[in-house]
């Protein structure tokens, strides 16, 4: 460079070797020839004050804090929860402060939010479509019943698995809906066609359930069967997989469980519940029953 242009360096030291800026001053550095030279004789030290980036979220001044964790013994979650209960109070204690918890916990109660608005809207167009396949504005729920227990299912699988919640559950229930739904419209139209052709109400129930049980259970070993190894860790744990894999197998062995026995049942109950008005509960009264739900 030109005499008259100035040159900025950076210098990095550890505190056991300097005391303060000053002391770089007396630092020998060497010269494109190769003789030593003191830094206090070529440079001069100026201290001042920097130029400052002043942070902005939702044009309110701010501090932003970044953090990773420690993927086994903490996760966002608890992490963002812990720091909520710490700093609950710090709107009282300092007034027009305020703590927005932000990444990936920020994300998953935005997602929270979200399923809360889409979920009943989903629920609402699944009712709608199995009403108008089976002609029937209960049977659907017979159908739906199993939903909640596979939901319960997933928790019971994150809990024994030992894995935290995280946003991928979300997609993993809304998987697990749909093939807890088939298995149930496999039963309720094996009843519905058996009614059809005349078979008593005890009877059809019954063979829905004798005929129906390898198909339903084939399509859960199959699916769980794959989804084991990974949700145990056999070939390694994964962090990212095996939340999800845990959570599917838990959730559909509950929910076919529930399914092969809450299903008959609603289907019985239901024959039963539109037949009271007539005061005489028949299997002759059930199949016109059964025709009119």
């Amino acid at each position: 460079p030109a005499s008259d242009e100035d040159v900025d360096i950076r210098v990095l030291w550890e505190d056991r070797f300097v005391q303060s800026e000053y002391d770089l001053l007396d630092t020998d550095v060497r010269t494109p020839q190769g003789y030593r030279v003191r830094l206090a004789d070529v440079a001069s030290l100026e201290v001042g004050r920097s130029f400052l980036a002043l942070g902005h979220h939702e044009t309110k001044r701010s501090v932003i804090v970044y953090a990773d964790v420690v993927e086994g013994v903490a996760t966002s979650q608890s992490v963002n929860l812990l720091l909520q209960d710490q700093y609950r109070d710090l709107g009282l204690r300092y007034p027009g402060v305020e703590v927005v918890y932000g990444g990936e916990f920020q994300e998953t109660a935005k997602a929270f939010s979200d399923i809360n608005r889409i979920l009943p809207m989903a629920l609402l167009l699944i009712y709608i479509v199995l009403a108008a396949q089976f002609r029937s504005y209960s049977q659907p729920l017979i159908v739906m019943s199993a939903v909640p227990f596979g939901i319960i299912g997933v928790l019971l699988g994150l809990l024994a698995f030992g894995y935290p919640f995280s946003f991928g559950i979300i997609y993993v229930i809304v998987g697990l809906s749909g093939v807890v739904v088939n298995d149930s419209l496999v039963l309720v139209d094996f009843f519905n066609r058996a009614r059809e052709e005349g078979m008593p109400v005890r009877e059809a129930v019954i063979e829905a359930g004798r005929v129906r049980l390898r198909p339903v259970l084939l399509t859960t070993l199959t699916t769980v069967g794959g989804l084991l190894p990974t949700a145990l860790g056999l070939f390694g744990r994964s962090l990212s997989f095996g939340p999800l894999a845990a959570a599917f197998v838990v959730g559909l062995s509950l929910s076919t469980l529930f399914t092969l026995f809450v299903v008959p049942v609603g289907c019985y109950t239901l024959a039963g519940w539109l037949e009271r008005p007539s005061g005489t509960v028949t299997d002759a009264g059930l199949a016109s029953a059964s025709t009119r739900a």
